[in-house]
Parts: structure tokens; sequence; C-alpha cells
């Protein structure tokens, strides 16, 4: 098996996979890495490896989908709500 054969075999796609690195998740989510970083900092969806920031993909969708909620209520309600835990 050749270098690319074995690359392309073990290429897994993004919607697949479990942890994306920032580059990754910057682009699945279509916003920019500063803006995943600072989500990121604010959830408990990442892995340390080292120097390494791995997000979990379902734990970030799921953080993301609860501040789109809260912005929802602030709009609707014209006032900030808490964070629920």
């Amino acid at each position: 098996m050749k270098k690319e054969e074995k690359a392309q075999a073990v290429s897994v796609p993004v919607k697949d996979k479990v942890y994306l690195t920032i580059n990754e998740a910057s682009e699945y989510f279509n916003m920019s890495t500063q803006l995943v970083r600072k989500l990121t900092d604010e959830t408990d969806c990442v892995l340390w490896l080292t120097n390494r920031r791995l997000i979990n993909r379902v734990q970030f969708e799921e953080a993301l989908r609860e501040l789109q909620k809260q912005k929802r209520e602030e709009l609707i309600h014209g006032r900030k709500t808490k964070k629920r835990t």
C-alpha cells in the first residue's frame, strides 16, 4: 500500500469525528478560530492533550444550541437570562 492510499484509507469525515481541532471546528461550524477558542473557553467540551485543544463535537453542538436558546430568550424578554446548570 502506497503512502497516498494509506492516508486516504485513514481519513475520516469531520462530521463523523468525535473530537475536532480548532481549525476543523472552525470550518465545520463556519466561524472564526478566535470565536471557537472563546466559546470553548466558556464550555466544558474541551479535551487537552499537552498544549493541544480537542473539542468534543457533540458537546460543542449542544453548547451552541443552548447559547442560541439563551440569546433568543434575551431578545424576546429584553433582558439577560441566567445560565442554566
